[in-house]
This record gives C-alpha cells, sequence and structure tokens, in this order.
C-alpha cells in the first residue's frame, strides 16, 4: 500500500469524516490539520486537500495555509481534493487548482461532497439530516474508489459571478462575526477556545470573547458548545445545533 498525505480543515466536522475515511481507504494515509506547521520531505502517492466551500470558495485560511506551504510537484504522483459543501462547490476547485498551478503542480482530480450545510448564522439547521448524511456517506464510497485508482477529473474555470460572491460573502463573514455573543448559560467549559480553528477565542474571565477580524465563521463553537450559550444574530437561538455524529470533539481540538 502506497504513502498518503491528506492535509484537511473542519469545523463542524464534516471534512474531517471524509478525511478519516479517505485514509482508511486508502491506507497507509496520514492526516494533517491545515493549521500545524508542516515540512513535506518525503515522496508520496497521492496528496490530498479536503476542506469545506466557503462563500463559495476556498476558506481564505485554507488558501493561505496551501500557498505558503512549501510543496513542489515532484512529491507525488497524484494530486486530489474533496470540497464538502450543503450546495454545490461553486469556485472552490477552481481556486484550489489555480493555487496549485502556481507552484507547477496540476490538481488532477476534484469532487464536490454535498453534505450538511451547517452556517447556522444565516440560515436555520433542519432537524433530521440522517438522510442527507446516508446519501454523503454512498457519495463518498464512490469518490474513495475513484481516488484510489488515480481517477482524473477536468475542473474549469472560476465563474465571475462566484468570485463576487466570495469577495462579498468574506467581507459579510467578518462583519457578521461581530454578531457573536455568550449567554448566562455558558459553563466556562473552553471547548470553544480549544475548538476554534483560527484561534479566534479567548477565554477571559471564564468567558470566551470573540476576535471577529480573524473569524472564519465555521460555527465550530455556536455547534459543539454543550450549553447551547454561543451564538451569531438571531437566527441562531431557535435553531438545532449540528456537528457530525461520526467525529468526536476532541478529534477537532487544536489545543
Amino acid at each position: 500500500m502506497g504513502r498518503n498525505i491528506v492535509f484537511y480543515f473542519s469545523g463542524t466536522g464534516n471534512s474531517l469524516e471524509a478525511a478519516q475515511k479517505v485514509a482508511a481507504g486508502l491506507g497507509d494515509t496520514e492526516l494533517v490539520f491545515m493549521k500545524e506547521a508542516y515540512q513535506l520531505s518525503d515522496k508520496f502517492d497521492r496528496i490530498g486537500f479536503i476542506f469545506p466551500c466557503y462563500a463559495g470558495g476556498v476558506p481564505k485560511e485554507v488558501l493561505t495555509y496551501i500557498k505558503t506551504l512549501k510543496i513542489t510537484a515532484d512529491m507525488a504522483d497524484y494530486f486530489f481534493s474533496i470540497v464538502t459543501c450543503g450546495g454545490g462547490e461553486r469556485n472552490s476547485l477552481p481556486m484550489l487548482r489555480d493555487a496549485l498551478s502556481e507552484k507547477q503542480i496540476t490538481l488532477h482530480y476534484g469532487r464536490a461532497l454535498q453534505t450538511v450545510g451547517n452556517y447556522i448564522a444565516m440560515y436555520p439547521m433542519k432537524a433530521d439530516v440522517s438522510e442527507l448524511l446516508t446519501t454523503a456517506d454512498q457519495n463518498l464510497k464512490t469518490i474513495i474508489q475513484e481516488i484510489k485508482t488515480n481517477t482524473s477529473t477536468s475542473i474549469g474555470k472560476a465563474k465571475l459571478k462566484f468570485k463576487l460572491f466570495y469577495k462579498a460573502g468574506n467581507m459579510y463573514f467578518r462583519s457578521n462575526a461581530k454578531k457573536l455573543a455568550v449567554s448566562d448559560s455558558c459553563t466556562s467549559c473552553g471547548s470553544c477556545e480549544k475548538l476554534c480553528p483560527t484561534e479566534s477565542i479567548k477565554m477571559v474571565n471564564g468567558k470566551p470573547a470573540f476576535t471577529w477580524q480573524t473569524c472564519s465563521q465555521c460555527m465550530a463553537c455556536i455547534q459543539w458548545c454543550p450549553a447551547n450559550a454561543i451564538n451569531c444574530g438571531k437566527n441562531t437561538y431557535e435553531s438545532p445545533r449540528y456537528h457530525h455524529p461520526d467525529v468526536n470533539i476532541d478529534e477537532l481540538m487544536h489545543k
């Protein structure tokens, strides 16, 4: 079994769960969270990137990580990506393809994996997501088989309307992050600080303090809070919470 490495970014667990199943399907695969400093030095059979679609594109934190990652085309025979999303991947794969092209790397394979949309700050969560998760799992099995056989896909050009949406969406994220607030039901467990993939939460006097300028709006703090004490605007107060049922909170903590 060949050696593989998968870089992933995840807030509520959809992308981590996909990465874990890809690793199990390929075998001999290392998982690296796209925040950790990592020195690539060996030759791999496959290198993959698994992350969610944010504002119709690649999360800014992921794009920065990939652009600063010291990686070259001769480090793997095959490069692939899976974009988890509530709808379509929009410009995510073209953006990743272009970022890798700047390093003279070819993105051989890219697929969108539709799963549970979790941007609770804009829309309420569905109470029952079991059917959607079952379908996502079935589709992921097909994707894994295609990756195992080094299947190639055609990735189109980035569309202007999604470029504009991405720019506006990221501006909205930063603005909306100002609405993050914690209620008196907070138990001071500190999970939100440990979960935050952008280190935008610090515990101050036993309560989370939010740095909206760096918040990616991944919703991890809201969705995982055991006391439902964190909200972001009026849409979140009465909405059900969601995190992937097959992911343990400890697997997403980065501290």
